[in-house]
């Protein structure tokens, strides 16, 4: 969501996501976003159906995962880029003979630098209310195991561990 959401903010005119929780696409939706319920299992037909026929010329890949590389080649338009911003636990296959004939272009993104915190801090302080919004929950700390099953189980979008002594969020 936060991918999506600096896309629609730097002047992408259609974001079109794809998702499998149903908590995330209730939030992706609420954003006004167009989503796409995949199953993993069907492969790609659900979002070409909901393409019909639109090839986005940026994609990025935000979920690390391997099945998704071949989609990313095949939904892109010829000459688009591809932005791999999920990070993948092991190698993943990719198809370099169409990814070559369709020209596309492929960029990493793993950390940040210091130019991207100062353009983050910029958009939270101007923007502050819709990236408030990815926050669905708060736990105290004592709760943190907690936290992290909700966001493995897809329970929540974005969930904050308060820390001790912490002032309390609203």
């Amino acid at each position: 969501l936060m991918v999506a959401l600096t896309a629609r903010r730097s002047g992408c005119s259609r974001v079109v996501m794809t998702e499998v929780a149903p908590k995330r696409i209730a939030t992706a939706e609420s954003f006004g976003f167009e989503t796409v319920r995949v199953d993993p299992a069907k492969g790609i037909e659900a979002l070409q159906r909901a393409l019909a026929g639109y090839e986005p010329q940026i994609v990025f890949e935000c979920t690390g995962h391997p099945s998704v590389t071949s989609q990313m080649v095949e939904l892109s338009a010829f000459t688009a880029q591809v932005v791999v911003v999920g990070a993948f636990k092991e190698p993943a296959p990719l198809d370099l003979f169409r990814f070559s004939r369709k020209e596309l272009s492929l960029f990493g993104s793993f950390a940040y630098g210091a130019d991207d915190f100062a353009r983050a801090l910029s958009i939270l302080t101007t923007e502050h209310e819709e990236f408030e919004r990815l926050v669905t929950d708060i736990v105290p700390f004592e709760r943190a195991q907690e936290a992290i099953e909700m966001m493995i189980e897809g329970r929540c979008v974005k969930v904050l561990v308060q820390a001790p002594g912490a002032p309390q969020r609203s």
